[in-house]
């Protein structure tokens, strides 16, 4: 009879113990006797982390003479305890409970595992987007660190737009998702977060709204604000006006020479940690969009980078009288691509900067190219976000020559990208080898921000992010062999050869509206037909599999979501051939009348593993293209 002891009281290590109980359970209740424990990782024999709260680091040593699983931290006790598991046989393929992969033994020696490791990247995470229920977020919460991630980034102060989004386009009747619920909800999550040790990014959008006292603070969403003079003053001026920008509050930047201005927002922070205390990292992010930024005289003479570097020392200056130890993390983002050249973070051990390269091109990785020797000239609310690899490489170069302090990649990988290849194997690729650039680009990690709903035929991009950046060394076929022989059994090698050929025939940025390529090509199109025939090998390694007797019941599901992946991978590919021969219309007309119709069937039978309406939204923006 299994037993699972721990040495320490901690929420993560009774997390840890009752998991691992639990799949030792089902796996066949061994007569085995495990420790776990938090201690440092030099009585392993490990050499120590900068950081033993950050950088994850364990220890699994299950054998005849020793049954002991040691992290450095509690979140990374859970970490080795999924390791482990995974060790063992057993396989998380997506979120959700129904795709585990949990083999049962009979003789305790298939329990035995040893491995020593440190995590490769100390920032491993995602940040929400997309349309979200309830239990899209709980299931990707809990899958997380058995994936391999350490932290989650709830943007905005709620979750309020992205549960909006789904529970009123599907609620019968004028159902209307209130703020309320989401705050409720908001202290769900934390709780589901803080049993697993994961590390909690806040905040980004919202806080030049919250500042001037909007309504919408955590949405993009327009409004007609009453603003009094004193609060006017603190609005950014912009063409003569200091107004909302295009009526978005989110999308309002201040006029950062307003010491009240200044001053108001860095109190707003302090009100929200105060009040949010389990806060780790908190995102410092001025207003989104572009070409938003203050045109006053007094505003001028500053860069709005160097103005940022005002905002956060002050921000830095109540934390430290506060002694708040909470990390801010700085964003390098549209218009903010341009570095300061006169201002300098006076405590850069507080902040952690974040590249954010939201216009870049996904056809390429960082791996394939260096950065380009110089970056374009700034003008005030006129410039230009760069799309090449090379350019957004000079821009963060440049930016680490003036601000020293820890660092990772926020990028868009599956918030957009991924729609331009149904596969996604090819984005999957390009994260992979974007992971293993960050050490030449001195990052240390990302933040995923993307769409939570991404497993569609399967999780592979979600999978690999997780398994890589937690070990660099593991070859992407290693992982994404061993993926799709979990995920379909005996013909899954045989799967992997055909999606990968699929792949290569799609371009990563023929609907990525950010960086779009040109729309009648005919390369596309010769490319698309190609890829047609490669849907029906695909679709005959079905057959072949349906003959199969050995498949177990999540391999089986995963088979039956590759049916429905053939029938929208070639309408998908019609709609990119007709409008890349030029025949718009008809690529509409098969969008409209065919595509989406499919996807939004399908969703009724697998909401979790694909975003309808942001492949809708996605889709469509990127035909709208002349």
């Amino acid at each position: 009879m299994c037993l699972v002891v721990t040495q320490n009281d901690h929420t993560t290590c009774d997390f840890a113990k009752s998991e691992l109980e639990h799949y030792l359970l089902r796996m066949g209740n061994p007569d085995i006797t495990i420790t776990l424990k938090v201690q440092n990782p030099a009585d392993e024999g490990m050499e120590a982390v900068a950081s033993a709260a950050l950088d994850d680091q364990y220890c699994i040593r299950i054998t005849p003479d020793d049954k002991t699983i040691v992290g450095n931290n509690p979140r990374a006790l859970l970490l080795a305890v999924y390791r482990y598991l995974f060790l063992v046989g057993c396989r998380f393929l997506r979120p959700g409970k129904r795709f585990e992969i949990i083999p049962t033994y009979g003789e305790v020696q298939k329990f035995y595992a040893q491995e020593k490791h440190t995590a490769a990247l100390r920032h491993r995470g995602m940040c929400i987007e997309g349309t979200d229920s309830i239990e899209n977020i709980a299931d990707m919460l809990d899958w997380l660190p058995k994936a391999g991630y350490n932290s989650f980034f709830f943007q905005f102060k709620t979750p309020h737009l992205f549960l909006k989004r789904w529970y009123e386009s599907n609620t019968k009747g004028d159902a209307q998702w209130r703020e309320g619920a989401s705050e409720h909800l908001l202290k769900y999550f934390n709780r589901l977060m803080e049993e697993r040790g994961l590390l909690r990014h806040r905040m980004g959008h919202g806080w030049t709204a919250e500042v001037i006292g909007a309504k919408n603070t955590s949405d993009w969403e327009s409004e007609t604000l009453d603003i009094a003079e004193d609060v006017k003053s603190m609005i950014a001026e912009v063409n003569g006006k200091r107004e909302l920008m295009h009526g978005v509050a989110v999308d309002t930047n201040l006029c950062l020479s307003n010491p009240a201005a200044l001053d108001r927002f860095a109190q707003t922070v302090w009100n929200y940690i105060a009040e949010n205390p389990d806060t780790e990292y908190l995102h410092i992010w001025l207003a989104d969009g572009q070409h938003n930024f203050c045109e006053c005289p007094a505003c001028k003479p500053l860069r709005p980078a160097d103005q940022y570097i005002v905002l956060l020392n002050r921000i830095d200056e109540i934390l430290t009288e506060k002694k708040s130890d909470v990390h801010l993390c700085l964003l390098i983002y549209q218009d903010l691509f341009w570095p300061p050249i006169s201002k300098k973070l006076n405590n850069p051990e507080r902040f952690t900067l974040m590249f954010a390269p939201i216009h870049r091109t996904f056809n390429s990785s960082y791996r394939e190219v260096t950065a380009a020797p110089t970056i374009p000239s700034f003008e005030l609310n006129k410039t230009k976000a760069p799309t090449d690899i090379s350019s957004n490489l000079a821009f963060l170069s440049k930016w680490k020559e003036v601000v020293s302090c820890d660092s990772f990649a926020y990028d868009y990988h599956l918030g957009r990208a991924h729609h331009s290849e149904p596969s996604h194997f090819k984005i999957a690729k390009i994260i992979y080898n974007d992971l293993h650039t960050y050490d030449r680009m001195k990052l240390n990690g990302i933040i995923s921000c993307q769409e939570l709903r991404v497993a569609f035929p399967n999780a592979l991009p979600n999978y690999l992010m997780g398994q890589a950046s937690l070990d660099l060394e593991k070859g992407f076929d290693e992982i994404a062999m061993d993926y799709y022989i979990s995920c379909y059994g005996n013909y899954g090698k045989e799967l992997y050869d055909k999606m990968d050929r699929l792949s290569a025939l799609f371009d990563l940025d023929y609907v990525n509206y950010f960086c779009p390529i040109p729309r009648e090509n005919p390369s596309i199109v010769e490319n698309m037909s190609k890829a047609l025939d490669a849907l029906n090998d695909i679709q005959d390694l079905i057959l072949k599999e349906k003959t199969n007797t050995n498949t177990n019941t999540t391999q089986a599901y995963m088979w039956r979501e590759l049916e429905f992946f053939v029938a929208y991978a070639r309408l998908f590919s019609k709609i990119i051939l007709l409008n890349a021969s030029g025949s718009k219309q008809n690529a509409m007309r098969i969008f409209n009348e065919e595509l989406i119709p499919l996807i939004q069937a399908h969703e009724q039978t697998d909401q979790s593993s694909l975003d309808v309406s942001r492949v809708i939204h996605t889709i469509n923006r990127s035909l709208q293209f002349n």
